[in-house]
């Protein structure tokens, strides 16, 4: 019983061996260091356990900030792209070459998108 009780559990049962005169001088000295003992390992795994948790969480954390930085360096690149697209297409559709060249291909229309950030 005691060595599977955790806590009060583990009092009551010394004191009812004790009482019992099943565990007295020695015996009793034993049977103290060999729970302290127990439950000093029980402690570092536990310990463990938690060190080993905050490292996962700092881990997933880093991971997760390389990733939002990943991205917020991939938007910038899309947006700065598009910043380029936008004026060369400005530029274009400013010669009317090019404007009546798209008319005599029949390309007199372009998508909404496109047409609301040219504006």
């Amino acid at each position: 019983m005691i060595a599977t009780a955790g806590g009060d559990e583990v009092q009551r049962a010394m004191t009812e061996a004790y009482e019992n005169g099943e565990l007295r001088g020695g015996r009793l000295r034993v049977v103290q260091r060999l729970i302290a003992s127990r439950f000093a390992e029980h402690r570092q795994k536990n310990e463990e356990a938690l060190n080993l948790s905050r490292e996962e969480l700092a881990r997933t954390y880093q991971q997760h900030t390389a990733r939002q930085r990943d991205l917020i360096r991939r938007a910038e690149l899309v947006e700065e792209r598009l910043a380029i697209l936008t004026t060369a297409m400005k530029r274009l559709l400013a010669d009317a070459a090019f404007v009546d060249l798209l008319q005599k291909e029949g390309l007199e229309s372009m998508p909404e998108p496109l047409a609301s950030r040219l504006r």
